[in-house]
């Protein structure tokens, strides 16, 4: 499968970059509300900052993953990110 990233025009007319799968974009991110509240735990408690890391990461993976119809990890992810191929 080809994987790129590319720019592409939202709904409100900007200009994002995002991660497409055979020329479909992998439309992911974190609700608003969602990012804020993991922003003030990890102000509060410095040292939660790499559990909520693992946390984002894990769910990239497991969407991503639903995404292309198969189980894949955060290294494959990567490295198709820069062969452009998965």
């Amino acid at each position: 499968m080809r994987v790129e990233i590319k720019n592409y025009q939202d709904d409100s007319g900007e200009i994002c970059r995002g991660i497409f799968v055979e020329g479909e974009l992998f439309d992911w991110g974190l609700d608003e509300k969602d990012l804020r509240t993991a922003n003030a735990l990890i102000r509060r408690e410095p040292l939660m900052q790499k559990s909520v890391m693992g946390d984002i990461q894990s769910h990239f993976v497991s969407c991503f993953s639903e995404f292309i119809g198969r189980e894949v990890t955060l290294s494959q992810i990567n490295e198709a990110l820069q062969t452009g191929e998965i």
